[in-house]
């Protein structure tokens, strides 16, 4: 099923049901799109953060400690 095909299906039940129900399936769809919108957002900051170059210095730091300085290991 194609998006057209969808959206016509979907208009088509929804005009079948009565007001109060109608106004439940704007709630959903409204909120659908808000955690659509919010994953797209979320998804940009992340590249956004790795693709910057604020924490570039940490690179070049030279390692402070080794190992052996480790008094006790987790496995």
């Amino acid at each position: 099923m194609n998006r057209n095909e969808l959206i016509e299906k979907t208009a088509a039940y929804v005009q079948m049901l009565h007001e109060d129900k109608m106004k439940e399936v704007l709630n959903f769809a409204e909120y659908l799109l808000f955690k659509q919108e919010e994953f797209e957002l979320q998804e940009g900051i992340k590249i956004l953060a790795s693709q910057s170059k604020n924490f570039a210095f940490l690179d070049q730091e030279e390692e402070i400690y080794t190992k052996a300085d480790l008094i006790e290991r987790y496995k």
